[in-house]
C-alpha cells in the first residue's frame, strides 16, 4: 500500500513537492534535495496526505499526473522542486553539467585508507553476480573495441600509473 502527499509553502500557499510513500512517514521525512531543505529553511510548510491505502503502481501514476499538473521549477514548467516525472524512482532525472561536472571533481583524486580498502574487500567476497548481470557483461564485451577506446584507455592507465 502507498500513500500520496503534497507539501505547501505556508507563506505563499503554493504546492512545491509532490511525493508518494510506502506510509504515512514518508510524507513528514526532511531527507529530500537541496532545494527542498533551502524552502523549508524559509517558511514554514504544510503536509497534506491526499490519498492513502493505494496500489503502488496507481500512487506511482497519479504522482505523474500531478506533477505535470502543477509543474518542475528546474524544468522552468511550473513550482515543484521534484527532480523526477514521478513514478518509481529517477525516471525523467537529467543532471544538469554542473551536476555532474562537481561529481566528477568529488571521485578525482580519493585515496582510500587501506583499512577502507579491507572492508570493501570483505563486503565483496562471496558475492555472486546474477545471471543476468553476467549475460549483460559477456553480451558487452563481445563488442569490438574502436582504436580510439583503446588510445583513451592506454592513456588512462599511463596516467593512472605515472603517479
Amino acid at each position: 500500500m502507498a500513500v500520496l502527499y503534497r507539501h505547501i509553502r505556508l507563506d505563499n500557499n503554493e504546492v512545491f513537492y509532490v511525493g508518494i510513500g510506502k506510509n504515512e512517514n514518508r510524507a513528514y521525512d526532511t531527507r529530500r534535495s537541496n532545494i527542498w531543505k533551502s524552502i523549508t529553511n524559509k517558511t514554514d510548510y504544510e503536509v497534506q496526505v491526499l490519498k492513502s491505502d493505494l496500489v503502488w503502481e496507481d500512487a506511482c501514476e497519479l504522482e505523474k499526473i500531478l506533477i505535470s499538473y502543477y509543474g518542475r521549477r528546474d524544468l522552468g514548467l511550473g513550482t515543484l522542486v521534484n527532480m523526477t516525472d514521478g513514478g518509481d524512482g529517477t525516471i525523467g532525472f537529467t543532471p544538469t553539467d554542473e551536476m555532474n561536472k562537481k561529481r566528477s571533481d568529488k571521485l578525482k583524486g580519493r585515496v582510500f585508507t587501506q583499512e577502507h580498502k579491507d572492508k570493501i574487500s570483505k563486503a565483496l567476497k562471496g558475492h555472486k553476480v546474477s545471471e543476468k548481470s553476467l549475460n549483460a557483461l559477456m553480451e558487452r564485451n563481445k563488442q569490438p573495441i574502436s582504436e580510439t577506446q583503446r588510445e583513451n584507455m592506454s592513456k588512462a592507465q599511463k596516467k593512472r600509473y605515472s603517479k
